[in-house]
């Protein structure tokens, strides 16, 4: 059974990432206890001169790959930005085990456990994007993911909701900006048109951050948030 879910889950990749592909036909497909074995395949490609915007697009919107960046730090580390992977729960454990009780509370504004961190009910939730509705992105060190940043669509607008995390051992040192200006630049393509971002009057690296960035501050009603808002 485990051979013939990464099967489907592969020929479904193949299908996704090839948008030309029209039919295809495996005849026969053995199985054994050993593999799975597809001893003849044929596959047909829609005419050359279909117009691309005329394929059919699959139920969900494909992983966006053209959102992979390749970046450094400001010490020229080498860093992987791209959106977020369902596999990517393991390493979203270790990156939550890696936050310190005031940057937990700077992003969620109270307590949050560990435990309920990592849940996994909550981090496939997060790890599985319907990227129409929300994008994340995390920055990768040495197979670590040290921050993440969340784009999220309020449904039936322009506007999206701004989430930005960084592990403290690389606070202030370039990844948080790193984030915000790839994050930025995906909320163009996808056409948002505002994003809002609450901050903790306290987070000064996140407010001169979106200050630099040029988001306008406003206090809320309780004096301890500000509510930055960018028009692009």
């Amino acid at each position: 059974m485990v051979f013939l879910e990464k099967i489907l889950i592969n020929f479904s990749q193949m299908i996704v990432e090839n948008p030309w592909i029209k039919e295809c036909d495996i005849n026969p497909l053995l199985a054994s206890a050993d593999g799975i074995i597809a001893l003849d395949a044929r596959i047909v490609l829609h005419p050359l001169d279909t117009p691309k915007n005329k394929l059919p697009l699959p139920a969900l919107r494909p992983y966006p790959v053209e959102y992979v960046f390749y970046d450094k730090t400001k010490e020229q580390k080498d860093v992987t930005i791209r959106p977020i992977r369902p596999e990517d729960e393991a390493m979203m454990v270790e990156f939550h085990k890696k936050l310190s009780e005031n940057t937990v509370r700077q992003r969620y504004f109270a307590f949050l456990s560990l435990n309920d961190r990592i849940a996994h009910e909550r981090l496939i939730r997060i790890c599985l994007n319907d990227f129409d509705r929300e994008i994340a992105i995390v920055a990768i060190i040495d197979d670590q993911i040290v921050g993440v940043a969340r784009l999220a669509r309020l449904i039936g607008t322009d506007i999206a909701d701004l989430k930005l995390t960084i592990v403290d051992e690389y606070q202030n040192k370039g990844i948080g900006e790193l984030l915000l200006t790839h994050i930025l630049e995906i909320a163009k393509q996808e056409n948002v048109k505002q994003i809002d971002a609450r901050i903790l009057s306290e987070n000064i690296g996140m407010i001169y951050l979106v200050q630099k960035k040029g988001f306008q501050l406003y206090p809320e009603e309780e004096d301890r948030i500000m509510h930055a808002i960018l028009t692009i």
